[in-house]
């Protein structure tokens, strides 16, 4: 993430998952004469029709419920 205040590349001091599954980090500018700390927030917009990964997700969670299924049905 650049530097909001003079575009200089930041470095990452701390960063957490909450529990909405978004990232909060806090950045600190590597500019010695800036060196402005910043907050950002990072979340999941939107999977691209033609992904591949998506196709894969959506075959893993087909397996994840067949096995699912099977479980419960031995038990």
């Amino acid at each position: 993430m650049r530097c909001p205040l003079c575009s200089t590349v930041g470095h990452t001091r701390q960063s957490r998952f909450l529990e909405d599954g978004s990232k909060e980090t806090i950045v600190q500018c590597q500019n010695v004469y800036c060196s402005a700390t910043f907050m950002t927030h990072e979340c999941f917009y939107m999977a691209l029709e033609n992904s591949p990964l998506k196709a894969d997700y959506k075959s893993r969670l087909v397996q994840a419920d067949r096995g699912a299924e099977q479980g419960s049905n031995n038990g």
